[in-house]
């Protein structure tokens, strides 16, 4: 995946839809390329909101991950990993909606984790952790609590190779991450985090 994440998303749709090669997934193949003429299109973004292009560009990636196809689920996480850092899905005027939000809307793609080979159930890991020390994506204690669900599907020998891999090792204070990945879980039960957890994200709904 980490080729494809260094692409835009309009590669990422192409890709997606180049490797539909059985009708079964032709809606994947549809909505990619709805995807790609919208944002090809300079007069539709101008009048789109934000959110929308969001939907209408996480609606391939979330049938790909639903396919469960390795492949083609790889190209949907490099999709989204994508739509972090392209501004064009980003607004200074967002919904109020807190579902329309990016991380409600990427984590409703994501809920579909758990039928997911184990490999890709890694990279959904990470980006899970991307989100969770990213003060920007963290904006209430409700977008924490539904990180934590989605984490909360996988299997326990999902989460024990990830904090063993050299990804996860890389990060430059390990027990940080541990001691983040623990409140993660105690928001679960909790529904809000604990004043101890301030540094890693907002209290406010």
């Amino acid at each position: 995946m980490s080729t494809l994440a260094t692409s835009n998303m309009e590669d990422i749709l192409r890709q997606l839809s180049r490797d539909i090669i059985t009708p079964k997934f032709a809606l994947i193949k549809q909505t990619a390329n709805t995807a790609l003429e919208l944002l090809q299109n300079e007069e539709m973004l101008n009048k789109i909101e934000a959110w929308e292009l969001r939907e209408i560009c996480l609606q391939p990636f979330q049938l790909a991950l639903e396919s469960k196809a390795r492949k083609l689920g790889h190209t949907a996480l490099a999709g989204i990993q994508v739509m972090f850092k392209d501004e064009r899905f980003r607004s200074s005027m967002e919904t109020s909606d807190e579902e329309k939000l990016m991380p409600s809307q990427i984590l409703t793609v994501l809920s579909v984790s758990h039928m997911l080979a184990e490999d890709l159930q890694i990279e959904v890991m990470k980006l899970l952790l991307n989100m969770t020390v990213t003060a920007t994506w963290c904006t209430s204690a409700r977008t924490i609590i539904k990180i934590s669900q989605v984490k909360k599907s996988f299997g326990g020998n999902v989460s024990v190779r990830f904090t063993q891999g050299s990804w996860f090792q890389s990060f430059s204070d390990v027990r940080d991450i541990h001691f983040l990945l623990g409140a993660i879980e105690i928001l679960s039960f909790s529904q809000q985090p604990p004043k101890t957890f301030g540094r890693y994200f907002s209290v406010d709904y």
